[in-house]
């Protein structure tokens, strides 16, 4: 394991302000800060050699883009069966009724 970095309160506000947008302007986190632009850019390059900053993502809300998927459904009902068609298949498999499938 490696050793945790030791960080100021001034890098916390910057690591805040990156949270909430990485693409801020390095002006805009300078300025809430109290720094200039070049110790804030200091400061964040030397968090990211630090492995305190890993990656700059993008948070994407997907009900925004437009699939090209569409999908068209056609329902459909099956017809019930008749009273007592469930009836006459049980006794021709079981040999009943006499009839002309039944064995002798």
């Amino acid at each position: 394991m490696t050793d945790a970095a030791v960080i100021d309160a001034t890098d916390r506000a910057i690591l805040d302000l990156l949270r909430e947008n990485a693409r801020r302007p390095l002006r805009e986190i300078a300025q809430s800060v109290g720094l200039t632009v070049a110790p804030v850019q200091r400061r964040i390059a030397r968090l990211e050699k630090l492995g305190v900053i890993e990656r700059y993502t993008v948070q994407i809300n997907h009900g925004r883009i437009a699939t090209g998927i569409e999908a068209v459904m056609e329902p459909a009902l099956l017809r019930r069966p008749r009273p007592g068609a469930g009836a006459r298949v049980r006794r021709r498999r079981t040999g009943g009724g006499g009839g002309a499938h039944s064995r002798r």
